[in-house]
């Protein structure tokens, strides 16, 4: 890692980290309003003093006015690994590196627990392309603060390279508290970083994997349109059923809505005015009882499918075969979940007790969302819910 690059890592920890630093410290106790605001009030051995006012001093970029401040601190706490952490910063924003890497050994020596020794560790690994050794380090600042305000472009670095996504793939695995930041990234992530962390994910055995945990980065990734990069990796952490339509007996609905974690588990539009309600049978399916209050009909269901253009066949068992039932339900496979996509269920001719919907598929997109609208008064029970082609 280039010298600038670490630099900006280094300050960047330091602005994290800064008003924490100067709380516990007390710095308005130690600077005092008058003449020099940079003496300590009792030299040498003040060490609380001149370590708030070194980190201080790196955090205002003045690297040059922080070294002594830092040798201060040292006299009075030799062994302690920040302290001289705050040297190995000052030295290598000084651009002194030798004289960094001799401070960064001796902090190394006396613990882990300095970010800014974990930080150097880790450029120097990358360096010498060692990723495992970069992923460790990195695993230990994230365990220490998951917010680290360099997280990302860390990310972005080590997921450069197969032996880099290789290495921090092995510790996602552990599960550690951090991993909620790499699937659920803080900023807008390019399609190409996006693909890179899904790589990471990949590479990790099937047996880590947590659907709740991954789904972040899966509608991360159908949002920046990276459709069979997302299919891919909700298929491989999600288990999802066979077929079309996933989870068409409705076993892993939540009408609390905090179980439907990616676009591909069905989808409970929030209303007050529709009442859903679970029936169950003997072998673990469930019928979703539906009815809609109020004025106006209302979305009551839906889930994000991927299909190619071709003739499709949507149908769901439902005992209300009636002609103002059928009406009452609209059902669309749209590129939006509007109801002006949505067409009037009728029955199933070939299977009795079933709806269904036929419908023409084309390249407008190939994210389609199924989507059930009810109107109001009318109160149906939908199960088994497939999707077929059925024509090109």
């Amino acid at each position: 890692m280039s010298g600038q690059r670490w630099a900006s890592i280094c300050l960047a920890v330091l602005l994290l980290g800064y008003a924490t630093v100067a709380a516990i410290n007390g710095l308005g106790r130690w600077i005092s309003d008058e003449g020099d605001p940079h003496a300590p009030p009792v030299f040498p051995y003040d060490t609380m003093a001149a370590r708030a006012l070194a980190t201080r001093s790196l955090v205002n970029n003045a690297p040059a006015q922080a070294l002594p401040f830092a040798r201060m601190a040292l006299l009075g706490d030799p062994v302690d690994a920040q302290v001289v952490g705050l040297i190995g910063r000052s030295e290598i924003l000084l651009g002194h590196g030798d004289k960094a890497d001799a401070a960064f050994r001796v902090s190394a020596g006396l613990g882990w627990r300095d970010t800014a020794t974990q930080l150097y560790w880790y450029s120097r690994a990358f360096d010498l392309g060692d990723a495992d050794m970069a992923a460790q380090r990195l695993d230990a600042v994230l365990r220490q603060d998951p917010d680290f305000l360099a997280r990302d472009s860390s990310f972005a670095d080590l997921t450069a390279s197969p032996e880099g996504r290789a290495a921090l793939a092995a510790r996602l695995a552990e599960h550690p508290a951090w991993a909620v930041k790499f699937y659920a990234p803080r900023d807008a992530l390019t399609p190409e970083l996006l693909t890179d962390r899904a790589e990471v994910v990949r590479r990790m055995p099937k047996a880590a994997l947590q659907c709740a945990d991954v789904a972040p980065l899966v509608n991360r990734m159908l949002q920046a349109n990276l459709l069979d990069e997302g299919q891919d990796l909700w298929s491989r952490a999600c288990d999802p059923e066979p077929g079309l339509v996933h989870d068409g007996h409705f076993r892993g609905l939540d009408l609390d809505g905090k179980g439907n974690v990616t676009f591909f588990n069905w989808q409970l539009p929030a209303s007050g005015t529709v009442e859903l309600l679970f029936d169950e049978a003997g072998n673990g399916s469930r019928t979703l009882d539906m009815r809609v209050n109020g004025g106006i009909s209302r979305s009551v269901l839906r889930q994000l499918t991927i299909l190619s253009p071709g003739r499709y066949k949507l149908s769901w068992a439902m005992p209300e075969q009636g002609p103002a039932a059928l009406a009452a339900l609209r059902v669309g496979i749209g590129c939006t979940a509007d109801r002006g996509e949505a067409v009037a269920a009728q029955a199933d001719p070939a299977a009795p007790g079933r709806a269904m919907i036929e419908t023409a598929i084309d390249d407008t997109c190939r994210a389609r969302l199924i989507s059930f609208w009810l109107a109001p008064g009318t109160r149906v029970h939908i199960s088994d819910v497939r999707l077929e082609r059925v024509g090109a």
